[in-house]
């Protein structure tokens, strides 16, 4: 009868003590997995912020880029204007040249 007992004492141990370690396991297991999660989480926000900006670099460029060609816009256009003065001015002296001397002859 005693032997009985003391089995059934060391099976109920036994029993106490893997359902300890299963709920550790347990523990653990579900420990592991909202780490993974947070990790996924903290994850797919750096992704976010690392997507946002490259968007925002990328509009960066394309302003940068916008602005460059505007400047070289303005430059081609103010070197047109420039060409374009040097030309009256030429014209100008050449026919101004031409007059005097044309009446200096006659």
């Amino acid at each position: 009868m005693m032997m009985m007992m003391m089995m059934m004492m060391m099976m109920m141990m036994m029993m106490m003590m893997m359902m300890i370690v299963v709920m550790m396991m347990m523990m653990m297991m579900m420990m592991m997995m909202m780490m993974m999660m947070m990790m996924m989480m903290m994850m797919m926000m750096m992704m976010m912020v690392i997507v946002v900006m490259m968007m925002m670099m990328m509009m960066m460029m394309m302003m940068m880029m916008m602005m460059m060609m505007m400047m070289m816009m303005m430059t081609m256009i103010l070197m047109l204007m420039l060409l374009l003065l040097l030309l009256l001015f030429i014209f100008i002296f050449y026919f101004y040249y031409y007059y005097k001397i044309t009446h200096f002859l006659f």
